[in-house]
Protein backbone atom coordinates (compact mmCIF):
# COMPACT_ATOMS: atom_id res chain seq x y z
CA UNK A 1 0.00 0.00 0.00
CA UNK A 2 1.24 2.88 -0.51
CA UNK A 3 1.66 5.94 1.95
CA UNK A 4 -0.87 8.22 0.21
CA UNK A 5 -3.47 5.19 0.78
CA UNK A 6 -1.81 4.79 4.53
CA UNK A 7 -2.75 8.36 5.47
CA UNK A 8 -6.35 8.42 4.04
CA UNK A 9 -7.28 4.98 5.72
CA UNK A 10 -6.20 6.59 9.03
CA UNK A 11 -8.20 9.71 8.58
CA UNK A 12 -11.23 7.63 8.10
CA UNK A 13 -10.91 5.58 11.03
CA UNK A 14 -10.68 8.83 13.26
CA UNK A 15 -13.68 10.10 11.36
CA UNK A 16 -15.53 6.85 12.13
CA UNK A 17 -14.56 7.21 15.88
CA UNK A 18 -15.49 10.63 15.99
CA UNK A 19 -18.96 10.02 14.86
CA UNK A 20 -19.43 7.02 17.12
CA UNK A 21 -18.93 9.34 20.30
CA UNK A 22 -21.18 11.96 18.56
CA UNK A 23 -23.97 9.47 18.47
CA UNK A 24 -22.58 8.14 21.95
CA UNK A 25 -23.46 11.72 23.66
CA UNK A 26 -26.79 12.15 21.97
CA UNK A 27 -28.23 8.76 23.29
CA UNK A 28 -27.10 9.14 26.53
CA UNK A 29 -29.29 12.41 26.44
CA UNK A 30 -32.57 10.71 25.09
CA UNK A 31 -32.13 7.69 26.97
CA UNK A 32 -32.78 8.16 30.85
CA UNK A 33 -30.79 6.70 33.34
CA UNK A 34 -31.77 3.91 35.93
CA UNK A 35 -31.67 4.23 39.97
CA UNK A 36 -30.10 1.91 42.36
CA UNK A 37 -32.56 1.08 45.40
CA UNK A 38 -31.33 1.71 48.63
CA UNK A 39 -29.73 -0.70 50.30
CA UNK A 40 -30.12 0.72 53.89
CA UNK A 41 -32.04 3.61 55.84
CA UNK A 42 -31.37 5.24 59.39
CA UNK A 43 -34.27 5.93 61.81
CA UNK A 44 -33.87 8.12 65.24
CA UNK A 45 -33.82 5.78 68.64
CA UNK A 46 -34.52 6.82 72.37
CA UNK A 47 -35.61 5.52 75.31
CA UNK A 48 -36.15 6.98 79.49
CA UNK A 49 -34.87 5.63 82.31
CA UNK A 50 -37.89 5.88 85.19
CA UNK A 51 -37.46 7.18 88.73
CA UNK A 52 -37.48 4.11 90.70
CA UNK A 53 -39.06 3.72 94.34
CA UNK A 54 -36.75 4.40 97.14
CA UNK A 55 -36.80 0.83 99.00
CA UNK A 56 -36.65 0.21 102.85
CA UNK A 57 -33.86 -2.22 103.12
CA UNK A 58 -33.67 -3.70 106.31
CA UNK A 59 -36.80 -4.23 109.10
CA UNK A 60 -37.15 -1.66 111.44
CA UNK A 61 -35.04 -1.77 114.63
CA UNK A 62 -35.58 -0.70 118.23
CA UNK A 63 -32.95 0.53 119.99
CA UNK A 64 -31.35 1.86 123.25
CA UNK A 65 -31.05 5.56 122.75
CA UNK A 66 -27.61 6.20 121.32
CA UNK A 67 -28.39 2.76 119.60
CA UNK A 68 -26.03 1.21 121.93
CA UNK A 69 -28.47 -2.35 122.00
CA UNK A 70 -31.09 -3.38 120.38
CA UNK A 71 -34.06 -3.37 122.64
CA UNK A 72 -37.80 -5.48 123.01
CA UNK A 73 -39.23 -3.27 125.51
CA UNK A 74 -39.86 0.32 126.28
CA UNK A 75 -40.67 1.96 129.29
CA UNK A 76 -42.97 5.56 129.12
CA UNK A 77 -40.86 8.71 129.60
CA UNK A 78 -37.05 7.20 128.49
CA UNK A 79 -35.49 7.79 125.44
CA UNK A 80 -35.12 4.86 122.22
CA UNK A 81 -34.59 5.31 118.49
CA UNK A 82 -35.93 3.33 116.01
CA UNK A 83 -33.34 2.25 112.83
CA UNK A 84 -34.69 3.25 109.29
CA UNK A 85 -32.42 1.60 106.34
CA UNK A 86 -33.27 3.43 103.20
CA UNK A 87 -32.12 2.44 99.49
CA UNK A 88 -32.82 5.02 96.44
CA UNK A 89 -31.12 3.99 92.70
CA UNK A 90 -31.49 7.93 92.19
CA UNK A 91 -29.53 8.33 95.90
CA UNK A 92 -30.89 9.29 98.86
CA UNK A 93 -31.28 13.23 97.52
CA UNK A 94 -34.56 11.79 96.11
CA UNK A 95 -36.19 10.99 99.36
CA UNK A 96 -39.00 13.38 100.36
CA UNK A 97 -40.25 11.82 103.38
CA UNK A 98 -39.67 9.22 106.42
CA UNK A 99 -43.03 8.78 108.60
CA UNK A 100 -42.73 5.97 111.22
CA UNK A 101 -46.02 5.16 112.64
CA UNK A 102 -45.90 3.20 116.76
CA UNK A 103 -49.05 2.33 118.10
CA UNK A 104 -50.48 -0.01 120.04
CA UNK A 105 -52.26 -3.50 118.08
CA UNK A 106 -54.78 -3.81 120.27
CA UNK A 107 -56.20 -6.53 118.32
CA UNK A 108 -53.54 -8.53 117.57
CA UNK A 109 -54.32 -8.76 114.29
CA UNK A 110 -51.03 -7.26 113.00
CA UNK A 111 -52.89 -5.32 110.16
CA UNK A 112 -51.36 -1.54 109.93
CA UNK A 113 -54.82 -0.49 108.63
CA UNK A 114 -56.26 -0.34 112.17
CA UNK A 115 -53.48 1.45 113.72
CA UNK A 116 -55.54 5.02 114.09
CA UNK A 117 -54.84 8.46 114.32
CA UNK A 118 -52.33 10.30 116.29
CA UNK A 119 -52.93 9.81 119.97
CA UNK A 120 -51.43 10.08 123.65
CA UNK A 121 -52.75 6.30 124.64
CA UNK A 122 -52.11 4.70 121.28
CA UNK A 123 -49.83 6.25 118.53
CA UNK A 124 -47.36 7.89 117.98
CA UNK A 125 -46.42 9.32 114.30
CA UNK A 126 -43.04 10.99 113.67
CA UNK A 127 -41.81 12.35 110.55
CA UNK A 128 -38.24 13.49 108.59
CA UNK A 129 -38.36 15.99 105.76
CA UNK A 130 -34.91 14.58 103.94
CA UNK A 131 -33.14 17.71 103.55
CA UNK A 132 -29.38 18.89 103.76
CA UNK A 133 -30.89 19.96 106.95
CA UNK A 134 -33.61 17.80 107.71
CA UNK A 135 -36.36 18.59 109.82
CA UNK A 136 -37.98 16.28 112.41
CA UNK A 137 -41.30 16.15 114.16
CA UNK A 138 -43.99 14.46 115.87
CA UNK A 139 -48.08 13.82 116.51
CA UNK A 140 -49.89 14.60 118.90
CA UNK A 141 -47.70 17.78 119.09
CA UNK A 142 -48.77 19.13 121.75
CA UNK A 143 -50.55 18.51 125.10
CA UNK A 144 -48.28 15.71 125.23
CA UNK A 145 -45.56 13.99 127.03
CA UNK A 146 -44.34 12.21 124.28
CA UNK A 147 -41.61 13.34 122.61
CA UNK A 148 -39.50 13.03 119.21
CA UNK A 149 -35.69 14.20 119.97
CA UNK A 150 -34.95 16.15 117.02
CA UNK A 151 -31.28 17.25 118.69
CA UNK A 152 -30.71 13.16 118.91
CA UNK A 153 -32.06 12.28 115.59
CA UNK A 154 -29.84 11.30 112.88
CA UNK A 155 -29.86 11.23 109.06
CA UNK A 156 -26.81 9.55 106.89
CA UNK A 157 -23.87 12.31 106.60
CA UNK A 158 -24.19 11.99 102.77
CA UNK A 159 -27.38 12.38 100.58
CA UNK A 160 -25.40 11.39 97.07
CA UNK A 161 -24.98 7.73 98.53
CA UNK A 162 -27.61 5.65 97.49
CA UNK A 163 -28.36 3.84 100.89
CA UNK A 164 -28.17 5.00 104.06
CA UNK A 165 -29.55 4.80 107.99
CA UNK A 166 -32.37 7.01 109.88
CA UNK A 167 -32.53 7.21 113.31
CA UNK A 168 -35.29 8.37 114.89
CA UNK A 169 -34.99 9.34 118.60
CA UNK A 170 -38.06 9.69 120.95
CA UNK A 171 -39.39 8.97 123.90
CA UNK A 172 -43.03 7.33 125.00
CA UNK A 173 -45.96 9.13 126.54
CA UNK A 174 -46.56 8.84 130.71
CA UNK A 175 -49.97 7.35 129.32
CA UNK A 176 -48.89 5.13 126.53
CA UNK A 177 -50.87 1.90 126.74
CA UNK A 178 -49.06 -0.72 128.84
CA UNK A 179 -49.73 -3.72 126.85
CA UNK A 180 -47.72 -6.41 124.88
CA UNK A 181 -48.28 -5.65 121.33
CA UNK A 182 -46.66 -2.19 119.95
CA UNK A 183 -45.72 -2.02 116.57
CA UNK A 184 -43.95 0.52 113.72
CA UNK A 185 -44.91 0.81 110.53
CA UNK A 186 -42.85 2.51 107.90
CA UNK A 187 -43.68 4.39 104.45
CA UNK A 188 -40.75 6.11 102.85
CA UNK A 189 -41.87 8.56 99.61
CA UNK A 190 -39.62 10.10 97.48
CA UNK A 191 -39.85 13.28 95.19
CA UNK A 192 -42.02 11.69 92.73
CA UNK A 193 -44.46 10.23 95.32
CA UNK A 194 -43.14 6.71 94.86
CA UNK A 195 -43.26 5.16 97.96
CA UNK A 196 -42.10 2.10 99.64
CA UNK A 197 -43.63 0.43 103.19
CA UNK A 198 -42.81 -1.83 105.93
CA UNK A 199 -44.97 -2.91 109.20
CA UNK A 200 -43.03 -4.97 111.40
CA UNK A 201 -44.76 -8.42 111.81
CA UNK A 202 -41.76 -10.28 112.35
CA UNK A 203 -39.97 -8.17 114.73
CA UNK A 204 -42.79 -5.97 116.39
CA UNK A 205 -44.80 -6.80 119.69
CA UNK A 206 -42.56 -4.47 121.66
CA UNK A 207 -44.08 -4.24 125.08
CA UNK A 208 -44.59 -1.28 126.85
CA UNK A 209 -44.09 -1.28 130.09
CA UNK A 210 -46.21 -0.20 133.30
CA UNK A 211 -45.51 3.53 134.56
CA UNK A 212 -47.21 5.41 137.34
CA UNK A 213 -46.71 8.87 138.91
CA UNK A 214 -47.97 10.26 141.73
CA UNK A 215 -48.36 13.97 143.12
CA UNK A 216 -49.30 14.41 146.75
CA UNK A 217 -51.21 18.18 145.96
CA UNK A 218 -51.26 18.45 149.99
CA UNK A 219 -47.97 19.03 151.25
CA UNK A 220 -48.70 18.18 155.01
CA UNK A 221 -51.36 17.27 157.56
CA UNK A 222 -51.61 18.95 160.56
CA UNK A 223 -54.06 17.73 163.33
CA UNK A 224 -52.65 20.37 165.32
CA UNK A 225 -53.55 20.61 169.57
CA UNK A 226 -55.05 17.27 169.88
CA UNK A 227 -55.77 15.81 173.22
CA UNK A 228 -54.38 11.88 174.49
CA UNK A 229 -56.84 8.67 174.05
CA UNK A 230 -58.36 10.98 171.04
CA UNK A 231 -59.88 8.20 168.71
CA UNK A 232 -60.58 7.59 165.23
CA UNK A 233 -63.94 9.11 164.88
CA UNK A 234 -63.32 12.28 166.50
CA UNK A 235 -64.26 15.33 164.46
CA UNK A 236 -60.35 16.43 165.54
CA UNK A 237 -58.71 12.85 163.99
CA UNK A 238 -59.74 13.82 160.21
CA UNK A 239 -57.74 15.08 158.00
CA UNK A 240 -57.92 15.41 153.90
CA UNK A 241 -54.96 14.11 151.92
CA UNK A 242 -55.61 15.58 147.83
CA UNK A 243 -53.10 13.26 145.24
CA UNK A 244 -53.38 13.35 141.14
CA UNK A 245 -52.67 10.09 139.77
CA UNK A 246 -51.22 9.94 136.26
CA UNK A 247 -50.48 5.41 134.92
CA UNK A 248 -50.59 4.04 131.38
CA UNK A 249 -52.30 1.27 132.91
CA UNK A 250 -54.23 -0.19 136.03
CA UNK A 251 -52.84 1.32 139.32
CA UNK A 252 -53.42 0.64 143.06
CA UNK A 253 -52.65 3.50 145.99
CA UNK A 254 -50.75 2.53 149.07
CA UNK A 255 -49.80 3.85 152.17
CA UNK A 256 -47.28 4.03 154.65
CA UNK A 257 -45.58 5.68 157.69
CA UNK A 258 -42.11 5.76 159.54
CA UNK A 259 -42.34 3.47 162.92
CA UNK A 260 -41.32 6.16 165.41
CA UNK A 261 -42.04 9.91 165.09
CA UNK A 262 -39.93 11.94 167.38
CA UNK A 263 -40.36 9.25 170.31
CA UNK A 264 -44.21 8.22 169.89
CA UNK A 265 -44.38 4.67 168.40
CA UNK A 266 -46.80 3.58 165.67
CA UNK A 267 -49.44 1.03 166.66
CA UNK A 268 -50.31 -0.75 163.39
CA UNK A 269 -53.85 -2.41 164.74
CA UNK A 270 -55.55 0.65 166.46
CA UNK A 271 -54.89 -0.07 170.10
CA UNK A 272 -52.31 2.35 171.10
CA UNK A 273 -50.54 2.26 174.34
CA UNK A 274 -49.16 4.89 176.31
CA UNK A 275 -47.52 7.36 173.59
CA UNK A 276 -48.19 5.19 170.69
CA UNK A 277 -50.43 6.15 167.94
CA UNK A 278 -52.12 4.64 165.50
CA UNK A 279 -53.10 5.85 162.07
CA UNK A 280 -55.98 4.57 159.30
CA UNK A 281 -55.92 6.15 155.44
CA UNK A 282 -58.97 5.39 153.41
CA UNK A 283 -59.95 6.41 149.42
CA UNK A 284 -62.94 9.10 149.39
CA UNK A 285 -64.48 6.29 146.69
CA UNK A 286 -64.86 4.22 150.02
CA UNK A 287 -68.70 4.34 150.89
CA UNK A 288 -67.76 4.63 154.95
CA UNK A 289 -63.83 6.15 154.62
CA UNK A 290 -63.61 5.70 158.34
CA UNK A 291 -64.81 1.90 158.89
CA UNK A 292 -63.25 0.74 155.57
CA UNK A 293 -60.42 2.37 156.09
CA UNK A 294 -57.13 0.92 156.54
CA UNK A 295 -54.07 0.99 159.11
CA UNK A 296 -51.16 2.46 158.01
CA UNK A 297 -48.11 0.42 158.38
CA UNK A 298 -44.47 0.43 158.18
CA UNK A 299 -44.97 -1.54 154.77
CA UNK A 300 -47.06 -0.15 151.93
CA UNK A 301 -48.69 -3.47 150.67
CA UNK A 302 -50.19 -3.47 154.11
CA UNK A 303 -52.10 -0.53 153.29
CA UNK A 304 -53.28 0.09 150.00
CA UNK A 305 -56.61 2.37 150.06
CA UNK A 306 -57.39 2.18 146.33
CA UNK A 307 -57.31 -0.89 143.68
CA UNK A 308 -59.50 0.66 141.04
CA UNK A 309 -57.58 2.65 139.11
CA UNK A 310 -57.41 2.61 135.10
CA UNK A 311 -55.55 4.21 132.63
CA UNK A 312 -55.62 8.39 132.83
CA UNK A 313 -54.90 10.64 130.47
CA UNK A 314 -52.24 12.62 130.35
CA UNK A 315 -53.72 15.65 132.89
CA UNK A 316 -53.87 12.35 135.31
CA UNK A 317 -56.89 11.74 137.39
CA UNK A 318 -57.24 13.52 140.98
CA UNK A 319 -58.95 12.18 144.21
CA UNK A 320 -59.45 15.10 146.25
CA UNK A 321 -60.37 13.72 149.68
CA UNK A 322 -57.88 10.82 150.51
CA UNK A 323 -58.51 10.53 154.60
CA UNK A 324 -56.18 10.19 157.30
CA UNK A 325 -57.38 9.44 160.64
CA UNK A 326 -55.11 9.53 164.02
CA UNK A 327 -55.77 7.90 167.04
CA UNK A 328 -54.02 8.14 170.39
CA UNK A 329 -53.06 6.08 173.26
CA UNK A 330 -53.03 7.62 176.82
CA UNK A 331 -51.29 8.81 178.41
CA UNK A 332 -49.29 11.10 176.25
CA UNK A 333 -46.31 13.24 176.45
CA UNK A 334 -46.68 16.60 175.97
CA UNK A 335 -44.91 17.85 172.51
CA UNK A 336 -44.71 18.04 169.16
CA UNK A 337 -44.64 15.38 167.07
CA UNK A 338 -43.34 15.11 163.37
CA UNK A 339 -43.29 12.18 160.96
CA UNK A 340 -43.22 11.21 157.15
CA UNK A 341 -46.16 9.68 155.57
CA UNK A 342 -45.40 8.41 152.19
CA UNK A 343 -48.02 7.83 149.38
CA UNK A 344 -47.61 5.74 146.25
CA UNK A 345 -48.72 4.55 143.04
CA UNK A 346 -48.25 1.01 142.11
CA UNK A 347 -49.00 -1.50 139.26
CA UNK A 348 -52.86 -2.61 139.70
Amino acid sequence: MTRVATIRNHRLLCLVVAAAMVIATVMALIVPKVAQAAENEGITGSFTVGNEAPTLTEAATLYNSGHTGVVTQMTPQTAYEIKVSVADTGTLQDLNTIVVKIAIDADNDNDFSDMGAANTQTCFIMTCTVADTPTWSGDPSTDTSWDIVEGSCVQPPSLAAGSGDFYFNFIPGKVATEGLDWDVYIVVTDDSALTDTYYDVATGNYDMLWYGEIDVVTASVGWGSVTAGMNFDAVAAEEIVEAKYISNGDWNVQVATEGTWDGATLDADGSPAANHFSLKASSSDLADPLTEGTYVTTVATQCQIDDTGTITGETGSTNSANRLYLDLGTPFVDATYDGLITYYIVNG
